[in-house]
């Protein structure tokens, strides 16, 4: 077994992977005032035509922030308010199935942003 392949494992069973969903990455959200503004790197990249819908679970804090569409180009969009807390019987999913995939290099924590946060994503083709 590859070390990749063990910690993916590992990951898994700590993280309570949802069912149907698979483990792409981790994200941040800092605090930000203004709609729009970034609040954190891209969260989801190269998976980002791949899966279509999601699912954010935190590791650290609780709050909203605005998932934007992260275009070449300058063009980015706002796709919508998320909340995440620590009750994964209150999780939120979002999917992007009706977004154009055009230039569309990922996914990004926007303002306005209520808290500083750390999650985990989880995708769903």
């Amino acid at each position: 077994m590859t070390q990749q392949r063990a910690f993916k494992e590992e990951l898994t069973a700590d993280v309570q992977v949802p069912p149907g969903y698979t483990y792409l990455s981790s994200g941040r959200c800092d605090v930000k005032g203004k709609e729009g503004e970034r609040a954190g790197a891209n969260f989801v990249e190269a998976q980002i035509q791949q899966y279509k819908s999601f699912i954010l679970r935190t590791t650290a804090g609780a709050g909203t922030f605005m998932v934007r569409l992260d275009y070449s180009g300058g063009s980015d969009k706002n796709l919508q308010y998320v909340s995440i807390d620590d009750s994964y019987s209150t999780q939120e999913t979002f999917n992007i199935r009706s977004v154009s995939m055009s230039n569309l290099r990922g996914l990004f924590a926007a303002g306005k942003s209520s808290a500083n946060l750390s999650f985990y994503v989880f995708g769903k083709a």
